[in-house]
């Protein structure tokens, strides 16, 4: 099996595709850095006095205001220990990282569209016939191909979170990123590597990016179809989250 998966992501690599998705990662990374550089930072943490105020911004129900209570007392608290250390614990720096939360929105689209022809293009190309003479099983041979796409999608978004860090650093600072990030932990504002909850974030919001792509990779598998697997899988995505939001 490993020797079958190994063989699937030598093939994934060697694709004109791969090499594209990689440059354009690069690519898209370097000029949102260069972009938000540009701009004026806005530090969006403000001090609330109470329920109705958060209310009237936010457009929340009436029955949410014991969970907005909560919401603002920990929202002040932070406020406070910030002022209290005089830290900018919410600087450029910070934010220009976190924006490849939404960067995961595009990798998101190229892995669907990876995904879907993984399969559909051996039978397009008529290379099925020669995987299938291999001293495998179908399910081996199509859950390898499954594992080689996952790894490939923690790839690529690694890269992208890494480069996102160094080019930050290029063209911001790298300062801001060793300030630490503040949390709440059983009612207490704590201190927490920055690094550490950016990353234990950023992998939350890699899971629906690999769920996306497992229903992707089901229904080229299933209809041998890229065009109705990519459609229907962005749908669902687009969908989840607008419902979500």
């Amino acid at each position: 099996m490993f020797k079958l998966i190994l063989f699937e992501l030598k093939k994934l690599c060697c694709k004109i595709s791969f090499k594209i998705i990689l440059i354009s990662i690069i690519l898209v990374t370097l000029f949102s850095c260069i972009i938000i550089s540009k701009r004026d930072y806005e530090d969006n943490l403000v001090y609330y006095d109470n329920v109705d105020v958060l209310i009237d911004k936010n457009n929340y129900l009436k029955k949410d205001v014991n969970k907005l209570e909560k919401e603002i007392e920990e929202n002040n608290k932070i406020y406070d220990y910030s002022l209290m250390h005089e830290k900018d614990y919410f600087n450029k720096s910070k934010q220009t990282v976190k924006f490849s939360y939404t960067l995961l929105m595009f990798l998101l689209i190229v892995i669907v569209i990876m995904a879907s022809q993984i399969v559909t293009n051996e039978f397009q190309d008529k290379t099925i016939k020669l995987l299938f003479t291999m001293p495998y099983k179908r399910w081996k041979i199509l859950f390898s191909k499954f594992i080689s796409m996952v790894l490939v999608t923690l790839f690529f978004s690694l890269v992208l979170s890494i480069l996102m860090i160094i080019f930050t650093m290029i063209f911001i600072g790298a300062e801001g990123l060793f300030i630490n990030d503040l949390v709440i932990i059983n009612g207490k504002v704590c201190e927490v590597s920055f690094f550490v909850n950016y990353f234990k974030t950023y992998l939350i919001f890699l899971i629906p990016v690999l769920f996306v792509m497992l229903i992707s990779f089901s229904l080229s598998t299933i209809y041998f179809n890229t065009a109705l697997a990519v459609s229907i899988s962005l749908a669902l995505a687009v969908g989840g989250m607008t419902v979500f939001s």
